[in-house]
């Protein structure tokens, strides 16, 4: 056997050496592996949203419901607060002690994305090389998991808005309509006010409805509109009033919210159900008829 063959030999027998020690030997530990960023039955009361240190959105926690906070007070949306509150109990792909990885290095020094959620604080470093996961710090340590938060995190804080356009849980007490309608709600009910014979009272409760429960299908701050023209006024229980000027064309119905601004994208079809009350057929039609000896 030459001296060639003899070295090829040995190096085999040493990489099938190095195999054997890798196959048997055990792999590390990670105790974090698998577990969620925050239990699934942990509860939260407030989210914050800083970019770069800047605060971006504030979500507070009210009962069984979630109120912005910033950039503006409104309800949220359930869906959007769901689903961050989902990324939050994701799973831990892996994780690693502070003094194990270089902050620096992943991008946790001085990272883009903070969150803080009550008492805790997570920061969002750069992505991983390989795969869709992104390094996430929690305390003192440094945790591996889906790149999701880091997209709930950079919607636009309006997406976390509620498009409806009254807030929930609070009573109406008056309406009142660009062409000077006006419905209050007494004892016996809601009524026109004056009483007008040709509006009957099915017609007066199905403008309160539709006003109950309007949606938008897109809500934004305000662009070409401004808050001038014909309105709607809609007092609340707890007395304030809320105004939404109407701005209307061929193609668009925009409803602009005085405070705080926000324009309120709807459908065609809620004009009419929004912006009058319908006048009874046999009214109408009594009105249309001559008066005898008349042509």
């Amino acid at each position: 056997m030459d001296r060639r063959m003899r070295t090829n030999l040995v190096l085999l027998a040493i990489l099938v050496l190095l195999g054997l020690v890798v196959w048997l030997a055990p792999e590390p530990r990670d105790d974090n592996q698998g577990e969620p960023l925050f239990a699934e039955n942990e509860e939260f009361s407030r989210i914050e949203v800083l970019e770069h240190g800047e605060t971006r959105l504030v979500l507070e926690r009210d009962g069984e419901r979630w109120l912005l906070r910033e950039p503006f007070a409104l309800d949220a949306d359930d869906f959007q607060v769901n689903a961050l509150l989902s990324s939050l109990r994701q799973p831990i792909e892996r994780s690693y002690a502070l003094e194990e990885v270089d902050l620096e290095e992943l991008e946790l020094a001085e990272p883009r994305w903070t969150l803080k959620i009550d008492d805790e604080t997570i920061t969002l470093g750069g992505r991983a090389p390989l795969g869709n996961s992104r390094y996430l710090r929690k305390g003192e340590r440094v945790h591996l998991a889906s790149d999701i938060l880091s997209f709930r995190l950079g919607r636009d804080p309006f997406d976390y808005a509620s498009r409806r356009l009254l807030p929930e849980g609070v009573a109406m007490t008056y309406i009142e309509l660009p062409a000077g309608e006006r419905i209050e709600r007494g004892e016996q009910g809601w009524q026109l006010v004056p009483e007008n014979d040709a509006v009957s009272a099915d017609a007066i409760q199905q403008l309160a409805n539709a006003w109950r429960n309007a949606s938008a299908i897109d809500i934004r701050p305000p662009a070409a509109e401004k808050p001038e023209g014909e309105s709607v006024r809609i007092g609340l229980e707890d007395g304030s009033e809320i105004r939404f000027f109407v701005h209307m064309n061929d193609k668009d119905f925009v409803l602009l919210r005085e405070q705080p601004p926000l324009a309120y994208e709807m459908l065609r079809d809620d004009a009419r159900r929004l912006l009058q009350l319908e006048v009874s057929r046999s009214t109408v039609e009594a009105e249309d008829v001559p008066a005898e000896g008349t042509e």
